[in-house]
């Protein structure tokens, strides 16, 4: 999803060094470097990416259901412990939505952080958390 590796964050975070170096040198610098840092660098990537995926699977998730809660909420008006049950399925739907979020905040963080553009798969993961956050409010309150 992220599209990253180890060599394009180290490009990417010594580009003002690299730059001032001849083409060979700096092929050879990024190597060492990324000889030296990138199984810890791609450790990181693997977290991000796992995070990311989670935040993925559970807003699709959430919008997967949107359309039986909205036919469910008109069923089980009349029937208390339906509502009731309904009521809860509903606030645990704002906080798988809420806690997708906060992952991709801190994975979208970290990429930003190493100058990295927001990856395109990313932004739409991060989109998604919008979309899920608009059907909920679609559901019928009772």
């Amino acid at each position: 999803m992220l599209g990253l590796n180890p060599t394009i964050i180290v490009q990417t975070m010594a580009k003002p060094y690299l730059d001032t170096l001849p083409v060979d040198e700096a092929n050879a610098y990024v190597n060492d470097l990324v000889d030296s840092v990138g199984p810890s660098l791609q450790g990181q990537i693997d977290e991000l990416e796992n995070k990311a995926s989670t935040a993925e699977n559970k807003l699709i998730s959430v919008i997967s259901q949107i359309p039986a809660f909205v036919a469910g909420v008109a069923a089980s008006i009349e029937i208390p412990p339906a509502a009731l049950s309904l009521k809860s399925d509903i606030a645990n739907m704002k906080v798988s939505v809420n806690d997708a979020n906060l992952a991709l905040q801190e994975v979208s963080t970290t990429v930003s952080g190493w100058g990295i553009p927001t990856p395109p798969g990313l932004s739409t993961v991060i989109d998604m958390v919008n979309t899920a956050s608009n059907l909920i409010n679609t559901i019928p309150s009772f």
